[in-house]
């Protein structure tokens, strides 16, 4: 016999024979919704620690089940003589702490250079809530000068966020 439109021919649970099967209506893998953000605010630090930025990009997954892609892009740079600058990710669920998620990313031009670049995040979370999450951009400048989105003001580049809910 022959099935009919959208099914699909699969061997039975005890494989012994095909069968046909009508696979339910659903949303795995299709994008359920897309968020973006972008800023020019400019951050100039020195600090030996990650620091926030102002970059980030929130969603509210709708089923705890869903994956989160993120994309997060981060214009930096470092001051003359600074050898390197660090970047991470880092999630928040609801009102709770913002927390790592381990992406660090770093860039080291050439001393005294002050060259801007675009360090680019790309990943695949699965948060496991329907609670606003928040993707942050955080920047660690190991205590000597570094900028984050432009020397100043009047140089300022665009960080962007983007998130995709995914279904499971």
């Amino acid at each position: 016999a022959k099935g009919t439109a959208n099914q699909e021919l699969r061997i039975n649970s005890g494989a012994t024979a095909p069968e046909w099967y009508t696979p339910v209506a659903g949303s795995a893998g299709k994008i359920l919704q897309v968020k973006s953000r972008a800023t020019t605010s400019v951050l100039n630090t020195s600090t030996n620690g990650f620091v926030t930025t102002d970059n980030y990009v929130q969603i509210t997954p709708s089923a705890t089940s869903s994956k989160v892609y993120v994309s997060i892009v981060s214009p930096v740079g470092c001051t003359s003589g600074d050898p390197w600058i660090f970047v991470d990710i880092y999630r928040q669920i609801g009102t709770g702490s913002f927390t790592a998620l381990g992406y660090s990313k770093r860039s080291a031009p050439n001393a005294g250079a002050q060259l801007i670049q675009d360090l680019t995040h790309q990943l695949v979370d699965t948060p496991n809530t329907t609670l606003e999450v928040t993707y942050k951009a955080f920047i660690n400048s190991g205590g000597t000068g570094a900028f984050y989105n432009g020397r100043s003001s009047g140089e300022q580049s665009v960080a962007t966020g983007i998130a995709m809910e995914i279904g499971a």
